[in-house]
């Protein structure tokens, strides 16, 4: 029986692909759950998620650019009302 091995370019390839966390990884990255982690990026604190189909998978390389400008919310929430 053969068995095949990836070639060398197959290797290099997939070394420079990004890789990606799932919620429940991210969770662990930064310390608390992944329904905190969910509520945090619902709410603009936390960056996307890259979409695979129904997966939702976070960036790495976002997340290290993310914790390297010190957290800051993704997006801010607008003022209900009107100015006061």
């Amino acid at each position: 029986m053969r068995v095949s091995r990836p070639s060398a370019t197959h290797a290099d390839n997939v070394a420079h692909l990004p890789q990606f966390l799932d919620a429940d990884g991210c969770a662990a990255r930064y310390g608390f759950s992944a329904a905190h982690w969910r509520r945090q990026v619902d709410a603009g604190k936390a960056p996307g998620p890259t979409r695979f189909g129904r997966l939702c998978r976070w960036s790495l390389v976002t997340l290290d650019q993310w914790d390297a400008d010190g957290c800051p919310p993704v997006r801010t929430a607008k003022r209900l009302g009107g100015a006061r």
